[in-house]
């Protein structure tokens, strides 16, 4: 800004401008030319310039295919997305987009626009919060914190099973982070 004031230099935002969301619109065209039957595109979302232009190229050529928005930080960026029709499937990440607040912020845009929504990461949380989400659709499960749990995340039968107690069921076996300290 300082630039512009002083030295007259031209103000370009990094997402939220027509010239900006075309070029990454370049992007969606490069992923078809290579993968031309592509069912879906994940494309990261933070202010929501790149996910705009991939899914406007994208779905101008291929009406039918899915754009998801992953690792939504921000309600704001994700009601932009909602309202371009860029999202067909929403991965809010808990520990970006602000706990459990951001992730009922989250669920109740998605609801309202009736776009389903799956979990990024950190399943021991998630899977509460898919739980009490009316548009939930899976959970992303990855078993990285076992080694450290007392009680790590059930998965029976290919379905995760939240704790029946109170709390988010995370409890940190202290000898098994012992042995995992560095320095």
């Amino acid at each position: 800004i300082r630039l512009k004031r002083d030295e007259g230099f031209a103000l370009i935002p990094p997402f939220d401008h027509a010239d900006v969301i075309a070029g990454q619109g370049t992007l969606g065209l490069e992923i078809l030319d290579q993968i031309p039957d592509a069912a879906t595109i994940a494309v990261p979302l933070s202010g929501g310039g790149l996910l705009a232009g991939v899914a406007a190229a994208a779905k101008a050529l291929r009406p039918d295919i899915r754009v998801i928005g992953i690792s939504m930080q921000r309600g704001a960026a994700m009601a932009a997305s909602l309202a371009a029709g860029a999202s067909d499937l929403g991965m809010p990440d808990a520990m970006k987009i602000g706990g459990v607040t951001g992730w009922q912020r989250a669920a109740a845009l998605a609801e309202a626009a009736r776009l389903p929504i799956s979990s990024h990461l950190f399943p021991e949380l998630s899977v509460h919060l898919l739980a009490a989400s009316p548009t939930a659709h899976w959970l992303e499960y990855v078993d990285w914190a076992d080694p450290v749990l007392q009680t790590p995340l059930r998965i029976e039968d290919g379905q995760a099973t939240p704790p029946d107690r109170p709390g988010t069921g995370i409890e940190w076996d202290e000898a098994a982070v012992e042995r995992y300290l560095v320095g």
